[in-house]
């Protein structure tokens, strides 16, 4: 199955980078290393759409719009950033911020792509989403894109998400992987983020300090469970025993 092979890739490309698939931090061979590792894993999962028929169009828009994505992001931030530090001038910091003010310039050409993402449109779905179209990748490139900015402001002299969490009071949480991927589904769920579950689950990580990996595999183990909601229940008891 075509999405199980999009999981494996996924799953292999970030136990290759140790279980953070984004670094700010990474030497130029370390890139250049990621770049080549996602291109092999890639091309093998192309192979896999060219023989692979979708059982119906919302089938195919599914795997186009949300979930490779999640994967895709990876190979075209990857090629974004190499290129840039592969012409990267004596003079890093002024050099990086001219990278960010290219972006800015170029973002007319993807403008309505970002529009169409960020409004959750969907009439224009069979048009992109499909196997032979020039924009199925679209959404990948907007993630991609996020992901450069931020990379390029910490390299200019910014602070990444990551360091600005790790700045504040020092608070010690003893979570673990499957109370925070129920935290992600139940938030999810209800509506109150956007996001797809993996994003919200790795972000949920950082703020508690905990390395999300394995996300699709931990959402079906929350899933599947005799009881899905078994970390929640445990404040909710909590806090009816408080009130009273």
């Amino acid at each position: 199955m075509l999405l199980q092979k999009l999981h494996i890739a996924y799953t292999e490309f970030t136990d290759f980078c140790e279980g953070k698939p984004v670094d700010w931090t990474l030497a130029y061979d370390e890139i250049v290393y990621r770049l080549n590792k996602f291109n092999e894993i890639n091309k093998e999962l192309i192979e896999a759409e060219n023989n692979f028929t979708f059982a119906n169009q919302e089938q195919e828009i599914e795997y186009y719009k949300i979930e490779k994505p999640e994967f895709q992001k990876f190979g075209i931030f990857y090629q974004m950033i190499y290129d840039i530090e592969l012409k990267k001038r004596p003079l890093a910091i002024r050099y990086y911020k001219r990278q960010i003010k290219k972006i800015d310039k170029e973002f007319t050409v993807i403008e309505p792509y970002v529009i169409y993402y960020r409004s959750k449109s969907s009439e224009m779905d069979s048009e992109y989403f499909h196997k032979t179209s020039k924009e199925n990748h679209i959404f990948a490139l907007i993630k991609a894109n996020e992901m450069l900015v931020e990379y390029l402001a910490y390299k200019s002299g910014g602070k990444t998400a990551d360091e600005i969490i790790a700045s504040t009071p020092k608070v010690k949480f003893a979570l673990k992987q499957n109370e925070i991927m129920e935290m992600a589904k139940g938030l999810k769920g209800i509506g109150v983020v956007d996001g797809s579950l993996k994003d919200i689950a790795e972000y949920l990580g950082r703020c508690f300090g905990v390395d999300m990996k394995n996300v699709y595999n931990k959402s079906n183990v929350i899933s599947n469970r005799l009881n899905p909601a078994r970390f929640l229940e445990r404040m909710v008891t909590f806090l009816k025993k408080a009130i009273k």
